[in-house]
């Protein structure tokens, strides 16, 4: 049984947003992103994706990883509910030329 940090998701966006990881977010991700990759841990399908786009947003910008900023959108949208998910992709596009 795995037992996960909940501060962590939210500590690994404020890294984010202070482009650093002053708290040691990428060492204290290891075992939980392990555990979710060996199927040890298992979350609910939109719990996956958001644990994922979280992650991978602090790989991209506080770790400044080679991450595509597709993959973390894909993934944090995925996370939503469909029909939230359609109306945010409805939201989106309506204005796009």
């Amino acid at each position: 049984m795995q037992n996960l940090d909940i501060g962590l998701p939210r500590e690994a966006l404020e890294a984010v947003l202070a482009l650093s990881d002053a708290a040691d977010i990428a060492v204290r991700y290891r075992e939980p992103i392990v555990a979710l990759q060996d199927m040890d841990l298992a979350l609910s399908t939109n719990a996956e994706f958001a644990y994922y786009a979280i992650y991978n947003a602090f790989r991209r910008y506080a770790l400044n990883l080679n991450i595509e900023e597709a993959l973390v959108v894909d993934q944090a949208l995925s996370a939503l509910p469909s029909a939230v998910r359609a109306r945010v992709l409805l939201a989106a596009t309506s204005g796009a030329a």
